[in-house]
């Protein structure tokens, strides 16, 4: 990591994940603007002392990426006066995606979860639902002027809204070694989770299992990544093609979240 940037890193008791994007090197050596663009984990259990840090951070836009029944099972506890919408991302025909093991995704969970996670990026990098659904996402980073402080998430904060994040990350500038760094802090974050599902685990399996559903591996991002290419050409293309972002919609969104 590069010893001018110092990730923002906000541990909190009741919402993991989460971090403030800002400060890191984007286009032409701007750095991201800090106190605008966050991501975390879902907001299902904040404590009223966790939202009141939300209130005080000015978090005025909470964009939801989880499925519609994640949704329902565990409704979002929102800071006060904050937009909410919900935009998820995951395909609800996913089992058509043209994408190996894609029907199985249910049973890969069960069975190996390091595979669900594989399979589940290629679905989103596949995807044209999911490409509609963070076009939205980031046109809501557009909408509103002055800009406000957005937070994104999904059910951990680490696969959804770190796609998201790296889509943001990519429109506005950044290497995607950055891009790759911010994913991986993700790893750092939910360490003392793990450690404590770690210790009350039997056998090294169940240490695997859970090693493999906490953290993000290096081969599912390859895996998105690769699927990408294969679907769209890349990466800058799929910015372009899929998400519909032309040159004006980057520089705007250069103009508002960029120093």
């Amino acid at each position: 990591m590069s010893p001018a940037y110092a990730p923002l890193l906000h541990p909190l008791d009741s919402i993991d994940n989460l971090r403030d994007l800002g400060g890191r090197p984007a286009a032409d050596g701007r750095p991201v603007k800090k106190g605008l663009l966050f991501r975390s984990a879902e907001l299902s259990h904040a404590s009223r002392e966790d939202l009141d840090f939300l209130e005080r951070a000015g978090i005025a836009v909470v964009v939801d990426l989880r499925d519609a029944d994640e949704r329902e099972a565990r409704p979002d506890r929102l800071p006060a006066g904050a937009e909410y919408h919900h935009l998820p991302v995951l395909p609800l025909r996913w089992a058509r995606e043209d994408v190996p093991d894609s029907p199985m995704l249910p049973q890969l969970w069960r069975s190996d979860v390091h595979r669900f996670f594989v399979v589940f990026y290629r679905i989103l990098a596949s995807s044209e639902e999911t490409a509609d659904m963070y076009a939205s996402f980031i046109r809501l980073l557009l909408l509103r002027r002055p800009v406000r402080p957005t937070l994104w998430h999904c059910t951990q904060g680490k696969d959804r809204a770190g796609i998201a994040s790296i889509l943001v990350h990519t429109a506005l500038g950044v290497s995607w070694e950055g891009c790759l760094e911010d994913y991986f802090l993700t790893n750092r974050m939910m360490r003392p989770r793990l450690e404590e599902q770690l210790a009350a685990c039997r056998t090294k399996e169940e240490e695997k299992y859970f090693c493999q559903r906490e953290l993000v591996q290096e081969d599912c991002i390859e895996a998105w990544l690769t699927r990408l290419t294969q679907k769209w050409g890349g990466l800058p293309q799929y910015l372009h093609d899929g998400l519909k972002l032309g040159d004006a919609e980057l520089e705007q969104l250069r103009d508002l979240y960029l120093e």
